[in-house]
């Protein structure tokens, strides 16, 4: 959502645009009925009165002040950082279930404001977390080392969902910003 919703406002001006983050249960349901015009799954929908389109992949990352013992690492896994307590974002949607699932023992200090977040990360010797879409505007802000998650599950493929009587009014969307 942090790169989708500033390109969908921008071609769409003259749309209010909200965004909710919710479980898959009420997005399909919301899409059928109306109350979405677009959603974003981790999944293609094989449904015929969908259309569903590759938006980008996301990689989740660790960041860690380079006292931490994985610090020098290549690569953390979620076993291995499972027990520690973290600085999160409170809106990392499906980040969340995963983290939380792959790490049962571990602390999630969740923060809603994206300053104080950064703030937080940049004076906190806890870990934290950043993508490939947060990495390039958060890494220069902090002096931490910046580690990717090898696990299968830091890996997640978006597509963008949405009725195929629509596929005009958001084709300049699809071909104009996909991201890789």
């Amino acid at each position: 959502m942090i790169r989708l919703l500033p390109r969908v406002s921008a071609r769409f001006p003259d749309i209010t645009i909200t965004s909710e983050v919710k479980d898959e249960s009420h997005l399909l349901p919301g899409l059928a009925d109306g109350t979405y015009q677009l959603i974003v799954l981790t999944h293609m929908v094989d449904d015929p009165r969908y259309q569903s389109v590759f938006y980008g992949k996301e990689q989740l990352y660790l960041t860690v002040d380079y006292m931490h013992p994985v610090s020098s690492y290549p690569s953390v896994t979620f076993h291995e950082m499972d027990g520690q307590n973290f600085i999160m974002y409170s809106e990392v949607g499906v980040w969340e279930a995963i983290v939380r699932a792959k790490m049962p023992h571990a602390k999630f200090f969740k923060q809603s404001d994206r300053e104080a977040l950064s703030a937080l990360t940049r004076y906190s010797s806890l870990p934290s977390f950043l993508s490939n879409f947060t990495l390039p505007e958060q890494v220069k802000e902090t002096n931490r080392a910046v580690i990717p998650f090898s696990d299968p599950e830091a890996t997640l493929s978006f597509y963008l969902i949405y009725p195929k009587a629509s596929i005009e009014r958001f084709r300049a969307l699809t071909e104009g910003i996909k991201m890789g």
